[in-house]
């Protein structure tokens, strides 16, 4: 199941950092290719931006920097996409309440409009009602 397969990538990453910390860098990278994997072929964006940096760690260890640039810029990117996201539903959320705020206060136009109106047509009334009475 999913969750199986989440438990398992998320287990995999802490024993590839575990491993790190340690310095067995070669066990390290294999659990990491293990988890990554299992997060490719879950579609586990989040896990996998949990994991390209302590990848990128793991293979600058181990003096494979090809490698460690690549997870480094394939973290890199999902940062960026994840704020780029984050930044457009912040935008979309300012938006639709400066939308409301804007309807609303043009009701509340409306309304004063619709109560001068109507007191205008009560003192015209009253004036010539008065002018009937002379």
């Amino acid at each position: 199941t999913v969750n199986d397969a989440y438990n398992q990538c998320f287990y995999l990453r802490l024993t590839a950092e575990a491993y790190y910390g340690e310095g067995s860098y070669n066990k390290a990278a294999e659990a990491a290719l293990k988890s990554l994997a299992i997060i490719q072929s879950n579609k586990f964006e989040a896990e996998a931006l949990r994991l390209y940096y302590p990848m990128s760690q793991i293979y600058a260890a181990k003096k494979e920097f090809a490698n460690a640039y690549k997870y480094l810029q394939l973290w890199s990117d999902l940062v960026r996409a994840k704020n780029q996201a984050d930044v457009k539903k912040k935008i979309n959320e300012l938006e639709t309440q400066y939308q409301a705020e804007k309807k609303e206060a043009a009701i509340h136009q409306l309304q004063k409009d619709a109560q001068i109106q109507a007191l205008s047509i009560k003192q015209k009334s009253i004036l010539n009602q008065n002018k009937f009475y002379k």
